[in-house]
């Protein structure tokens, strides 16, 4: 009987891999996001910093599979949103950046805080 589950288990493995389903991990660092409306804020959210020619991004990647695109602005002033859904507001508290877009809240830490 134990053979049988075993078998139907790396079954499933074999056909979510092949389907797509399961997909790696994202790099980066966990962030505090709590995403859709009355949801709790927790460390749910990873956070990836990328740099290519178009600037600096930092792409905040939700528990589900979704994501969110942030551009960091030329002038130093603040982020912006690089997939230009959604209206953005941002606050400072310390050393994190408040972000709420829609029905997703977002804590990210300032990069060179207490220093």
């Amino acid at each position: 009987m134990s053979m049988r589950i075993f078998s139907a288990l790396g079954f499933a493995l074999v056909l979510a891999a092949c389907s797509g389903e399961v997909s790696p991990q994202p790099e980066g660092q966990a962030i505090q996001c709590a995403i859709g409306a009355g949801a709790e804020m927790g460390p749910n959210c990873i956070g990836e910093r990328i740099t290519s020619g178009d600037g600096e991004q930092f792409i905040v990647h939700h528990p589900d599979g979704s994501f969110r695109r942030f551009e960091f602005l030329a002038d130093g002033s603040g982020i912006g949103l690089a997939d230009g859904a959604g209206e953005l507001v941002q606050d400072r508290d310390g050393d994190n950046l408040l972000l709420s877009i829609d029905d997703a809240r977002y804590v990210l830490p300032i990069a060179g805080s207490g220093e």
